[in-house]
């Protein structure tokens, strides 16, 4: 919500933001909002915000009375600041602002310069395949030639056939959508029979490389998170759209939007790097999220994030064991759901804290009853969801936790409760982590420097055998028996 306010206050003419401290002259809370908007950008906390705006009152009023407060300041000003921007084009690409602009010279019978205008955004709109405004723009061209050249049957006729295959190029594009909102939830096997009905459907139109940018773009981002599709028909989507995308760069994927170009660059890339997580290509999906946060910064690009999209950078970082990066991230998540509602379905943050300390031990270190204190949010959390899997990982970080406060009977317990079993049972058909796990624990007791040394050579074996079996956060947990055993063999 900060950066959103930020971004709508950067939206204002230039003479609004000048004439705003006299607007807001008796309102010194909203000017102080409006001095951070200006000196730190789109990245300030709240507490920072706080801290400055409320300064005379911290050391008097409850801190949470005061985060209320400047909640209700900051929607006071987003909702002056949506006002004054209602009737501007904010929210719109380029092309949609120069079909605004063409619709008001029409408006004032400048049809003349309308219409040489009009050429020009028509090319561009064939050219990218902009097919969400094309047929308006024929639209206002036809009207134009009407009002301008009299009655040119030549030109109209042509006029009008290129309309009507704008509108059935529109329809194509709204059943590639369709198509994609709806296949997310649907079977392997009806995934497989639509695409191939899509992919029959689009060879007609061939000539317009966006519809198959969309296609592959479709399959790429409903499956990428997949554990069961096969990765080498994904890697040939991802390469298909990457040809595309690199020969037509200026064709949109899904929206046409304001900054498409830059958003459709930003978020996929955040699902390439996912894909590569999941292939345990972790160091390269790394550098890919690393590149997305630096260019977020170094643009001022509007993203809309919600938590999916920050967990799964700071769970990157976490699985690269790029610890100071996975924290700088957590904070990022924090500060989020600080300022926006999340859903009901969301691990709750304390969850997220807990695996962050347990995975990143003995690196990042809190007191023991702070994380008894994650712990008791993590069991309560554990009792609301039914999912194996989620269930299971609970069970784990929960393992972690006892192993690094040293309370071995409990961390041998946890293996062995129903929860264990059944995450076993289900996803322990590669990788027996109970076993594991309780070997670990038998290593760390007993501090046998020979037993050690032998185990990591078929520990290191093992590693290598299941990187292509499991999902990066199993992988990940080699990496922190690693760092616990050197942790506990040399204090």
């Amino acid at each position: 919500m900060n950066e959103e306010l930020h971004f709508l206050y950067k939206e204002l003419p230039l003479l609004d933001q000048k004439n705003i401290y006299h607007t807001f002259e008796k309102a010194e809370k909203t000017k102080r909002l409006i001095k951070i908007l200006e000196t730190k950008g789109k990245y300030f906390s709240t507490a920072y915000a706080v801290a400055n705006i409320y300064e005379e009152e911290m050391t008097t009023v409850d801190f949470k009375t005061l985060v209320n407060r400047f909640y209700k300041l900051r929607k006071e000003l987003k909702d002056w600041l949506l006002q004054q921007l209602k009737n501007s084009p904010v929210a719109l690409a380029e092309a949609e602002k120069e079909l605004m602009f063409m619709r008001q010279l029409v408006a004032i019978n400048e049809y003349h310069q309308a219409e040489q205008r009009l050429v020009d955004l028509e090319k561009v709109c064939w050219d990218s395949n902009l097919f969400e405004i094309l047929y308006q723009v024929i639209e206002l061209r036809i009207k134009c030639v009407q009002f301008t050249f009299g009655v040119n049957y030549a030109k109209q006729q042509k006029l009008l056939e290129d309309y009507q295959l704008a509108f059935k190029l529109l329809g194509v594009l709204v059943q590639l959508k369709t198509m994609g909102y709806g296949v997310a939830y649907k079977s392997m096997v009806e995934k497989e029979l639509t695409m191939n009905k899509t992919l029959k459907m689009l060879r007609k139109y061939k000539m317009y490389p966006r519809f198959k940018k969309v296609y592959h773009y479709i399959i790429f981002s409903v499956n990428y998170a997949s554990i069961d599709i096969n990765k080498q028909t994904l890697s040939r989507h991802l390469s298909s759209f990457r040809s595309i995308t690199d020969a037509n760069p200026t064709l949109p994927n899904i929206f046409l939007q304001k900054d498409y170009q830059q958003k459709d660059m930003l978020y996929f890339s955040i699902k390439e790097a996912s894909f590569y997580a999941n292939r345990n290509e972790i160091e390269k999906a790394l550098c890919i999220v690393k590149e997305v946060v630096e260019t977020e910064k170094a643009t001022d690009v509007y993203l809309i994030k919600n938590t999916g999209y920050l967990y799964n950078i700071y769970f990157i970082g976490l699985c690269a064991t790029d610890y100071d990066f996975a924290y700088q991230q957590l904070e990022t998540y924090q500060q989020f759901i600080e300022s926006n509602p999340i859903d009901s379905n969301d691990l709750p943050f304390d969850v997220i804290q807990l695996g962050f300390y347990c995975q990143a031990f003995p690196y990042y270190t809190v007191a023991q009853k702070d994380l008894e204190k994650l712990l008791l949010t993590s069991l309560d959390y554990e009792q609301k969801i039914k999912d194996t899997l989620y269930r299971g990982l609970r069970q784990i970080a929960h393992f972690q936790l006892y192993v690094i406060t040293q309370q071995w009977q409990k961390a041998s317990a946890v293996l062995d409760n129903q929860h264990s079993l059944a995450f076993h049972a289900e996803y322990g058909q590669d990788f027996d982590f109970r076993a594991f796990f309780h070997q670990i624990l038998h290593l760390i007791q007993h501090k046998d420097a020979t037993e050690w040394s032998r185990f990591k050579q078929s520990f290191a074996k093992e590693r290598k055998r299941l990187k292509t079996k499991v999902p990066p956060l199993f992988l990940s947990w080699f990496n922190w028996t690693e760092q616990v055993c050197a942790y506990y063999y040399t204090s």
